[in-house]
């Protein structure tokens, strides 16, 4: 997916991807720090991870440095490209916890 912002008084493209399985599994760890669940370091991890392509270097530190308009722009395409069918989402408690097995019985 591919979005246009201002950046530096300039029309720039980002250039963002969907995550793997794996990708997003790394990103849902990292914000757990003992039973403590740290969701914004999550969506930040998983922002860094999406961008393929930026006029920025891509690192957390850079991205919350952006402006906010050009923060929530990027997150908003990057929860758009990673969001979970609406099965699966309507089955999930917490990321680990499934009410109902998604697979059908046979």
């Amino acid at each position: 997916m591919e979005i246009e912002i201002d950046y530096k008084g300039k029309k720039e493209k980002v250039v963002l991807k969907t995550l793997s399985w794996g990708e997003n599994n790394d990103c849902v760890r990292a914000g757990i720090k003992g039973k403590d669940v740290d969701f914004v370091l999550q969506q930040e991890h998983r922002l860094v991870k999406s961008i393929a392509k930026a006029p920025f270097e891509v690192t957390m530190e850079t991205l919350r440095e952006l402006p906010a308009n050009i923060g929530d722009k990027l997150f908003n395409a990057m929860q758009k490209l990673n969001q979970l069918e609406e099965d699966v989402a309507k089955n999930l408690n917490s990321p680990s916890e499934v009410k109902e097995p998604l697979m059908e019985k046979k």
